[in-house]
């Protein structure tokens, strides 16, 4: 009975995948350090908002970190 040896993906392939996996998860953290330095601003825009402004914009100062994450850190 003949013994079947696996398919072997060529060397170049394997490279490719690796270097586009490496070059996928630096653009995914990149993106994800923007969205948080947004929302960093953002917060901190609204914290120095008076009381009277953050009601014009329909806000609480207590609900100020929950519009920060409903706003960038949900998908």
């Amino acid at each position: 009975m003949a013994q079947s040896l696996p398919n072997r993906v060529p060397l170049d392939d394997v490279i490719l995948s690796t270097v586009s996996s490496v070059f996928s998860a630096v653009g995914a953290f990149f993106c994800a350090l923007q969205q948080a330095n947004l929302a960093s601003r953002d917060y901190e825009r609204l914290n120095h908002l008076s009381d009277d402004e953050l009601a014009n914009q329909g806000l609480t100062r207590e609900a100020i970190p929950q519009h920060i994450c409903k706003t960038y850190l949900t998908q």
